[in-house]
């Protein structure tokens, strides 16, 4: 079974691309894997009356692909991962790993000047291991 790759930050441009992906997966009876790159952080303490508790950097991201898949499970196996680092190295280095046939990216920031900057969908189609899809999801 091959593998379809995409990449989710908690946004509603991230939520598009990944309900793109969901329909790709489906007509191609493919595997989805939904990736978060995450900055690496110190955990920081918060004290409560309870005692308190410590949050990271990951703390957060987990529970946001744990929705995603639920909300977009059903028809198709979805795996989820949180990968430390910037988005477009992230999607490419789990492309890597699981010998993904296919990228989907949103459309954010893909047009006018932020384009000649770079941006994470110009980043996979220049270091991808496989084909990019890239997803309209700018109204």
């Amino acid at each position: 079974m091959s593998t379809i790759i995409v990449g989710h930050d908690g946004s509603r441009t991230s939520d598009a691309a990944v309900l793109e992906a969901v329909r790709l997966a489906e007509a191609l009876r493919a595997r989805l894997h939904v990736v978060m790159a995450v900055k690496e952080t110190a955990p920081i303490r918060i004290r409560g009356e309870d005692g308190g508790f410590t949050v990271g950097g990951l703390d957060g991201a987990e529970q946001i692909l744990a929705d995603a898949a639920t909300r977009y499970g059903g028809n198709i196996e979805i795996t989820t991962a949180v990968v430390a680092g910037d988005p477009d190295d992230a999607l490419v280095a789990e492309a890597e790993r699981l010998d993904a046939a296919m990228i989907v990216v949103g459309s954010r920031r893909t047009q006018g000047p932020s384009r000649l900057l770079g941006s994470v969908a110009s980043g996979v189609v220049r270091k991808a291991p496989c084909s990019v899809h890239i997803a309209h999801t700018t109204g």
